[in-house]
């Protein structure tokens, strides 16, 4: 059995674009936009793929909790749920039915092949609130920047924009690095405690901006935005860091094709 555990952190898929309906309830839409739902179910399928090849998993999906990365979560945990069906031993449980993830792994013997959580879970660290469309536009014009990749790294740097911002999204760019390791980190152990020798898959759903400096402080790069031009700017919809651990906690994190050394 593989020891290695996967961490894929994701941005949210694209926001804006034509709204469909949901096909059990037309009266409401859903929370993300016909390429957005195409971009979640492509990308979500192939890291399906990955996992199946994954002996022994235990399989996590956690978002922020803004509409659009939660809607992103389903999709998710539908692929790896539709994945696991189709596996001898594997085994599905709901974290909101059985109350903890300590009573699942108490089910959970030598015989079973992969452990799924098949709803996803809203984490904070993933993002605990979204800016409206106006709040962005006057931010833009108070701070002189026209993207927001020229937000994101005025913000990595401008501690009047820092403590500004604190107060629309919960953090800070040291904040955001510091919490999602430790964040990582925690997750890490706790499986590891309850499930002790089978890897871990998680798949987190997150926001720019955040995302951006917590990629920026697993790779043990400066928190600036100096830092994130030379890796061409802020994330993009759907893109994803990967970070692969051994049993130890040593392994690396894997963005843009750069890769560097991590220990949690």
């Amino acid at each position: 059995m593989s020891t290695e555990s996967e961490f894929h952190i994701y941005r949210h898929p694209e926001k804006k674009g034509e709204m469909l309906p949901r096909q059990d309830n037309p009266d409401e839409m859903i929370d993300l936009p016909k390429e957005g739902l195409q971009q979640a179910q492509q990308e979500f399928a192939d890291l399906a793929k990955r996992v199946e090849k994954i002996p022994g998993a235990v399989i996590l999906v956690y978002t922020s909790i803004v509409p659009r990365a939660v809607e992103a979560g389903y999709i998710a945990s539908e692929e790896l749920r539709v994945m696991a069906e189709q596996l001898p031993n594997s085994k599905i449980f709901s974290l909101e039915k059985e109350g903890s993830l300590e009573k699942i792994s108490q089910q959970v013997d030598k015989k079973t092949d992969k452990v799924v959580i098949v709803e996803p879970i809203v984490d904070l660290v993933f993002g605990d609130r979204d800016l409206k469309d106006d709040e962005v536009k006057t931010l833009f014009a108070k701070y002189n920047v026209k993207t927001a990749d020229e937000f994101i790294a005025k913000w990595l740097d401008n501690k009047e924009m820092q403590a500004e911002f604190e107060d629309k999204i919960g953090t800070t760019p040291l904040g955001a690095a510091s919490e999602m390791r430790a964040w990582i980190g925690n997750k890490f152990h706790e499986v590891q405690k309850l499930f002790p020798g089978r890897p871990m898959v998680v798949a987190g759903i997150g926001h720019s901006g955040n995302l951006d400096a917590a990629f920026l402080g697993l790779r043990s790069k400066s928190v600036i935005g100096e830092e994130l031009e030379k890796i061409g700017g802020s994330i993009k919809t759907m893109e994803k860091a990967t970070l692969i651990v051994d049993q130890d906690g040593k392994g690396s994190v894997e963005y843009r094709k750069q890769k560097s050394d991590i220990r949690l």
